[in-house]
C-alpha cells in the first residue's frame, strides 16, 4: 500500500511539473502568435504616452532648420488647415494603434486565463483521482487484513489487534470489527479476557456503541468479553 501511495505522489509531482512547463509553452506560443515582440510592446507604450520618434525627429529637424535659416513667412490659412488635418489624422492613427494593442493584450490575457483555468481543473481532477486510488488501496488493504483475521486462530488475531492498538490504529480496529463475520468476531473478542485487554478494548467498544446502528454489535462484543467493560465507558 505504501509503495502504491509513493508511486501516486511521484506521478502527481511529475504531472504538476509537466503542467507548469505546458503553461509556459502555451504563453510563449500565444505571445508569438499575436506578434507581441519586445519592440511592438515598447512601441505601444510609447504610443500610450503620446510619444513618437518621428515627432522628435521633426522637432530636431525644425530646430536645425531654424538655426541655419531665416524665419519663414507666415503660413497661409490653407497651410494651417492642412497641418491641422495631418495632426488630427496622426492622432487618429495613434488612437487606433493603441486600441488595437489593448485588444491584443486583452485577448492574450483571456487566452492565458483560460489555459490556467483548464490546467487548474486538470490538476484538481488528477488530485481527486489520486485520492480515489489511495482510498481504494486503503479499503483493499483493510479487506485483506479482515480476511486474514478471520482465517487465523482467535488468539493470534488478538495479538494482531493489540499490536494495532499499541500503534494508535484504533480507527482501523473499529472498522475491522464492524466488517468481520459475526461468529469470527465473537470468537476473537472472547480472547480479550484480562483486565489489561479490557482496558484497551473499552474505547473501541464505546465508539462502536455510539455508532447508533451498530448498537447490537457493541452489545454482542460486551457479552463476548463477559461484561468486563468498565461502566460509564
Amino acid at each position: 500500500m505504501g509503495r502504491l501511495f509513493d508511486a501516486l505522489v511521484a506521478l502527481f509531482v511529475h504531472l504538476f511539473a509537466a503542467i507548469l512547463i505546458g503553461e509556459i509553452v502555451v504563453g510563449i506560443h500565444l505571445w508569438i502568435a499575436w506578434g507581441m515582440t519586445p519592440d511592438r510592446v515598447a512601441a505601444m507604450i510609447e504610443v500610450a504616452r503620446g510619444k513618437d520618434e518621428s515627432d522628435e525627429a521633426k522637432k530636431d529637424a525644425k530646430g536645425e532648420e531654424g538655426a541655419t535659416h531665416e524665419p519663414s513667412e507666415e503660413p497661409s490659412y490653407e497651410d494651417v488647415l492642412e497641418r491641422r488635418a495631418l495632426e488630427y489624422r496622426d492622432l487618429e492613427l495613434r488612437d487606433m494603434a493603441l486600441k488595437t494593442g489593448l485588444q491584443d493584450l486583452a485577448l492574450l490575457q483571456k487566452k492565458i486565463t483560460q489555459e490556467k483555468q483548464l490546467i487548474a481543473q486538470q490538476a484538481t481532477d488528477f488530485q481527486s483521482q489520486i485520492e480515489a486510488l489511495r482510498q481504494k488501496a486503503q479499503d483493499e488493504g483493510m479487506e485483506t487484513v479482515r480476511r486474514t483475521l478471520e482465517s487465523i486462530k482467535p488468539d493470534q488475531a488478538r495479538l494482531f489487534i493489540l499490536d494495532m492498538l499499541d500503534k494508535g490504529e484504533e480507527d482501523q480496529v473499529v472498522q475491522l470489527l464492524k466488517d468481520m463475520n459475526d461468529s469470527k468476531r465473537a470468537k476473537l473478542l472472547a480472547e480479550f479476557q484480562t483486565p489489561e485487554d479490557t482496558d484497551k478494548m473499552a474505547d473501541v467498544l464505546r465508539r462502536i456503541r455510539e455508532g447508533g446502528s451498530e448498537g447490537d454489535l457493541a452489545k454482542q462484543a460486551e457479552q463476548a468479553l463477559g461484561s468486563l467493560t468498565p461502566s460509564g465507558s
